[in-house]
C-alpha cells in the first residue's frame, strides 16, 4: 500500500472510532447514572472546592474519591477553563452561587470529562496502528486499530468519564515506547527505557494496574539484548527505568494513600482473600467468560494470531504474550473480578488478530478481505447499536417526566431512586436533614442555601429513602406517604423495608428495565438488539392506607 493510501485508510478508521466513541455522549446528563464517574470527575471539584492539591491533606472531605489520583489532577485544567466559562456567562454573583449551580447542573463540566475520554479512546485506536505498524507492518497497524476502532468495550467505555480509558491509553504508551526500544538501533534505546518508567509510573497513578506495564520494559530488553540472562538483568538503564516507575509510584500513593490502601487491604482489593488453584482457574475462567462474551471475534483472531506469531514471529509472541498471562494472574492475587480489567487485554488480541490478518492478505487478499468485513461488521454493528440506545432517554428519566407531568404538585413521595432526583419542597428536604443529614448529597444542600422561589418546579413532599440510613428506616416506614418510586433491576434487590412498601401498594405507572449492560454483569451486547432502552425498572405505586 501506498503511504497515500495508508494515510486515507486510517483516517476513515479514526473517524469510525471517534464517532463510535461520541455518539450518545450526553447519556442521562445532567444526571450521573453510571457508576465510577463520580468519583473520576468529582475528586477534581474536591480538589477546587477544598483549595488544595494533595489529597492526603484534604482530610475526611476526600474519602468517597477512591481513585489514585493522576487524572484529578489532568481534569483539573480543562474544568477550570469550562467553570471560568460559566461563570463569565451564567451571571454568578459569587463562586458560591456557581458552586451551587454545578452541584444542581453539572452537564457541562461531565461532558468536558467525556470528551477527554472520547479524545484518549481515539488516540488509543491511533497508537495501536503506530505499534502494529513498527512490529509487523503497515497493513497489520491498520488492521489492528480497525479492531480496536469497533471493540465494545473499548468502544461503550470510551463514552464515559471513568479511569480505564485513560488506563488503557497508558498501557497503550508504555507498549509503544517497548516496542520502539525492541526495535531501535544500538546506541538509541536508552530514552525509550526511560519513557517506559515515566508511562508505567503515571499508569499507577492512573489504575494502579498498569504498573505492570513494566514486563513489556522486561520483555522487550530480555529480547533484544544477547548474552546471559544474569547480564541481562544486571542492566543499570532497565534497573533505572524501574526505578523511574517506583518513585512515581511512591508519589501517587503519598498523595493519596486511602485510595491505594482501599486496594491492597479495603473492599476493592482481594490481597487478603484465600488463594488456592481452583479459585484461580476460577478467575480465569471468568475473564475468559467475559472476552467470549463481548469481543468474540477478537478473541478469535487474537488466538488465530497468537498461533501464528508462535510458528512464524516468535519474537514477537514473547513480546506480548507473557503481559496478558502475568496480567492475569495479578487480577486474581490483587483485584476483585470485575468485567472491565479486560479492557487493557483488548490491544493484545487486536495486534495478534491484525498479524494473522495480515499472513492470510498476503496469500488471499480476497479472503482477508471478507474476514475483517465480518469481524468488523459485527462487532461495529453492536457497538452502533449501544450508541442508539445512548441516544433514548432512561428508564429513570422517563419516571421522573411521568411523576412531574401527573402526579399532583406536592404529592408526598417516598423514593428510593439513587441517580435521578424530583425537586423536594423546602419542609420535605429539610425533615429529612432532621432525620439523617448524611443522607442529603450536594444537590439537596446547594438547594437549602437557596430561596425555593428558585428552586426547580414542579416541587413535591419527596423523601429519599435510598440513602438514609438502615436504622433509621422504621421512621419513615410509620410515615404517611401517597406514593412510592421504586427503583431495581430485579424485586430482590430491594431492601426488606421498600419490598414491604411494594407489597402495600398499588402499580399507577411502571418502565420496564433492562441488564445492567454498563455494570460489572457479564451480559452479551447481542442483548441490545432486543431492547429499546436502557435503564434498571422503575415502578410509581400508589400505597394503600393501614
Amino acid at each position: 500500500m501506498t503511504r497515500e493510501r495508508i494515510s486515507r485508510v486510517l483516517i476513515a478508521i479514526l473517524i469510525g472510532a471517534f464517532l463510535l466513541r461520541v455518539v450518545g455522549l450526553q447519556y442521562g446528563l445532567p444526571y450521573r447514572l453510571v457508576g465510577d464517574e463520580e468519583s473520576y470527575v468529582g475528586g477534581a471539584l474536591k480538589m477546587l472546592e477544598l483549595k488544595t492539591f494533595i489529597p492526603a491533606f484534604a482530610g475526611p472531605g476526600f474519602e468517597p474519591f477512591y481513585l489514585p489520583p493522576v487524572m484529578y489532577y489532568a481534569l483539573l485544567p480543562v474544568f477550570l477553563a469550562v467553570l471560568g466559562v460559566q461563570y463569565l456567562t451564567s451571571g454568578a454573583g459569587s463562586l458560591a452561587v456557581l458552586r451551587d449551580s454545578i452541584a444542581l447542573d453539572p452537564t457541562w463540566i461531565w461532558l468536558s470529562a467525556r470528551v477527554m475520554s472520547v479524545f484518549m479512546g481515539t488516540v488509543s485506536v491511533w497508537l495501536v496502528y503506530i505499534i502494529g505498524r513498527d512490529l509487523i507492518s503497515s497493513r497489520a497497524g491498520l488492521f489492528a486499530a480497525a479492531l480496536l476502532a469497533t471493540s465494545f468495550m473499548a468502544s461503550s467505555i470510551s463514552h464515559f468519564a471513568r479511569h480505564w480509558v485513560p488506563a488503557l491509553l497508558v498501557v497503550l504508551l508504555a507498549l509503544w515506547a517497548s516496542s520502539r526500544l525492541l526495535t531501535a538501533s544500538p546506541g538509541h534505546s536508552r530514552r525509550w527505557y526511560l519513557w517506559i518508567g515515566v508511562f508505567a509510573g503515571l499508569g499507577f497513578g492512573v489504575n494502579y494496574v498498569p504498573m505492570l506495564a513494566l514486563l513489556l520494559l522486561f520483555a522487550a530488553h530480555l529480547l533484544k539484548h544477547g548474552g546471559t540472562l544474569w547480564t541481562k538483568l544486571r542492566s543499570r538503564t532497565l534497573w533505572a527505568a524501574v526505578g523511574i516507575a517506583a518513585a512515581i509510584g511512591v508519589a501517587i500513593v503519598l498523595l493519596h494513600p486511602n485510595a491505594f490502601f482501599r486496594i491492597l487491604v479495603g473492599e476493592a482489593g482481594s490481597f487478603s482473600v484465600h488463594k488456592s488453584a481452583s479459585a484461580f482457574a476460577g478467575g480465569l475462567r471468568y475473564y475468559g467468560q467475559a472476552l467470549i462474551v463481548y469481543e468474540p471475534a477478537l478473541v478469535i483472531f487474537g488466538l488465530l494470531g497468537f498461533g501464528y506469531l508462535f510458528f512464524a514471529r516468535r519474537r514477537i509472541f514473547w513480546f506480548l504474550a507473557p503481559f496478558m498471562l502475568v496480567y492475569l494472574a495479578a487480577l486474581y492475587l490483587f483485584f476483585h473480578d470485575e468485567v472491565r480489567y479486560v479492557l487493557l487485554l483488548v490491544p493484545f488480541l487486536a495486534l495478534a488478530g491484525a498479524a494473522v490478518l495480515d499472513w492470510f492478505w498476503s496469500r488471499s487478499p480476497t479472503f482477508a478481505f471478507t474476514l475483517v468485513v465480518a469481524a468488523l461488521a459485527f462487532s461495529g454493528v453492536t457497538a452502533a447499536r449501544l450508541d442508539f440506545l445512548l441516544l433514548q432517554d432512561d428508564t429513570r428519566l422517563l419516571a421522573k417526566a411521568f411523576v412531574e407531568n401527573n402526579i399532583p404538585v406536592g404529592a408526598a413521595i417516598l423514593t428510593t431512586v439513587r441517580e435521578v432526583r424530583l425537586t423536594p419542597t423546602r419542609a420535605s428536604l429539610e425533615a429529612q436533614a432532621l432525620l439523617d443529614p448524611a443522607s442529603l448529597r450536594a444537590p439537596e444542600r446547594a438547594l437549602l442555601r437557596r430561596p425555593e422561589d428558585t428552586w426547580p418546579t414542579p416541587r413535591f413532599a419527596t423523601f429519599n429513602a435510598h440513602f438514609v440510613a438502615p436504622e433509621q428506616r422504621p421512621a419513615f416506614e410509620a410515615s404517611q406517604f401517597q406514593y412510592v418510586l421504586l427503583q431495581y433491576r430485579t424485586p430482590a434487590d430491594l431492601a426488606e423495608a421498600f419490598k414491604a412498601l411494594r407489597e402495600r401498594s398499588e402499580l399507577v405507572k411502571s418502565f420496564i428495565g433492562s441488564p445492567d449492560v454498563l455494570g460489572n454483569d457479564i451480559t452479551s451486547p447481542a442483548t441490545l438488539f432486543s431492547l429499546k432502552r436502557l435503564g434498571p425498572t422503575m415502578e410509581l405505586r400508589v400505597l394503600k392506607a393501614l
